[in-house]
């Protein structure tokens, strides 16, 4: 997936995508909320428009939706993907090596189950 790899690319972003519910958001006043979400919006409804064109069973508004749906995704693996050197270190151990992820993975294939939620099917 584009998106994987793009976000893997990213790791500033990934990084302020998992700060951004908690921290960033949390942090600003109304009129800095509302210019956020509105050039949020705007930039949505542009990527909705080309995903739209891309993909011939989406249409704008369901393309729309599905990035929405998609932000908090993002946000929950960005934050799950962010571990501590102390929590990197213990997870080392063999004996809890069943917390381990392969992040990008487990991304991927919530990402696929979502787009076939939408009707996006895999080629």
């Amino acid at each position: 997936l584009i998106l994987t790899r793009s976000l893997s690319e990213r790791p500033k972003l990934v990084r302020l995508y998992a700060l951004r519910h908690s921290i960033l958001e949390t942090n600003i006043d109304v009129a800095a909320a509302r210019a956020f979400q509105q050039r949020r919006y705007d930039r949505l409804s542009s990527t909705a428009g080309l995903l739209g064109e891309k993909v011939s069973v989406l249409t704008t508004d369901r393309a729309f939706e599905f990035l929405v749906a998609l932000d908090p995704i993002i946000s929950g693996f960005a934050e799950a993907s962010l571990l501590s050197p102390a929590i990197s270190l213990a997870l080392d151990d063999e004996d809890l090596s069943g917390l381990r992820i392969d992040v990008a993975r487990v991304f991927r294939t919530t990402v696929t189950a979502v787009l076939k939620e939408f009707g996006v099917r895999g080629r």
